[in-house]
């Protein structure tokens, strides 16, 4: 069910609240793209968001060429004679006089993740295109998606939301214009999701000497993983405590300023090097430096050791340290570990901030 309006009041919503009173991220990409089709000015503030800029004339010129459609259905023959066909969320082709570009984006709302087999799904698709630029994007509520693949000409961009929404912001109406249908898509979008946030913190055990090493070195990494969590917290192990100088516990945690998911033979810091600058390009030269050269340092260590054919590596920065550290819950019976961990922690194991604080407020008091 779906209030539109409460007695004595007016109702504060608009269309795009109704059609995507589900909440369902089908619903917001077929807004978007509506949106775009309609608009100049909200086409211009989505092409910037993707770092196209076009003179005014020449953006008319690709807003009036452009081919803007939405769920596109694939057969697996399509895709390369993939496992399964698909459907695109949205797809953007346009000409600006000089170039041709062909964009695919895929939405993702709240806790939804990008992954690496969507574009390895569509990229058949890019396959095909010949003299254009192909763009796929990624837009989700979190960033930090990055591909790493030799030899393509298929730009990756990994986009939150937000920063598609402050791109379209500088096009909203001033006092003495009119209102537009981009100035509605804003309003709903902060009424349904400007709260939206996702604080997920990856925890994972941590023993082994070379890995504990890396991560002093802002580098966690493991066999491929899909998702892409906000923060990396190690929970060091008995042994781990022992081959190093971080205590046993929970009590370092990071942000990830970066993902790379690539086969473990073209892991080498010339091929990741350009990738992981981008992942720093907001610090000041300095502190940009320094993780660059740490990074570069972690990647290197263990080249000798037998690794999974394709390893996924966390870039993060500098962590914060927790005075206390966090430990296990170490209870038995039924519920144990229930929001938090204990013994053994499982694969792709991830906490809340608010769970976090919980339990230093918690285990300060024990």
């Amino acid at each position: 069910m779906m209030i539109l309006k409460h007695e004595g009041q007016s109702s504060p919503l608009n269309l795009f609240d109704v059609a995507d009173s589900a909440r369902k991220e089908t619903s917001i990409s077929k807004i978007l793209a509506y949106l775009i089709s309609r608009e100049l000015s909200a086409f211009s503030g989505t092409l910037e968001a993707f770092q196209i800029s076009l003179s005014r004339s020449t953006l008319i010129q690709a807003w009036e060429s452009s081919k803007i459609s939405i769920e596109n259905p694939y057969s697996r023959t399509d895709l390369g004679n993939a496992e399964k066909g698909g459907r695109t969320d949205i797809e953007i082709k346009f000409n600006d006089g000089v170039h041709k570009y062909y964009v695919i984006i895929e939405c993702k709302v709240k806790s939804g993740k990008a992954t690496i087999d969507q574009y390895l799904q569509y990229k058949p698709l890019f396959e095909r295109e010949h003299n254009t630029t192909c763009i796929f994007v990624y837009m989700t509520h979190q960033s930090g998606i990055n591909i790493i693949e030799a030899e393509e000409n298929i730009t990756v961009i990994d986009l939150t939301w937000r920063d598609l929404i402050n791109s379209l912001s500088k096009h909203a109406h001033t006092p003495d214009q009119a209102r537009t249908e981009l100035d509605d898509f804003l309003e709903y979008y902060e009424r349904s999701y400007g709260t939206t946030e996702q604080k997920e913190i990856l925890v994972q055990d941590l023993g082994d000497r070379t890995e504990i090493e890396r991560f002093q070195n802002c580098v966690y990494r493991r066999d491929k993983v899909r998702g892409a969590p906000l923060y990396f917290a190690p929970y060091i192990t008995k042994k781990g405590a022992k081959n190093s100088s971080i205590p046993e516990g929970l009590s370092q945690i990071s942000k990830i300023l970066g993902i790379i998911t690539i086969d473990s033979g073209k892991m080498e810091w010339v091929n990741i090097e350009a990738s992981c600058t981008k992942f720093v390009s907001h610090f000041s030269e300095e502190k940009g430096k320094n993780l660059l050269k740490k990074w570069e340092k972690a990647i290197k260590l263990g080249e000798d050791k037998i690794v999974p054919e394709q390893l996924t590596h966390y870039f993060l920065d500098e962590p914060t340290t927790i005075s206390t550290p966090l430990k296990k819950d170490s209870s038995k019976g039924e519920g144990r570990g229930q929001g938090w961990i204990a013994a053994m922690i499982p694969k792709n194991r991830t906490i809340t901030f608010s769970k976090l604080l919980e339990q230093m407020n918690k285990q300060r008091v024990d």
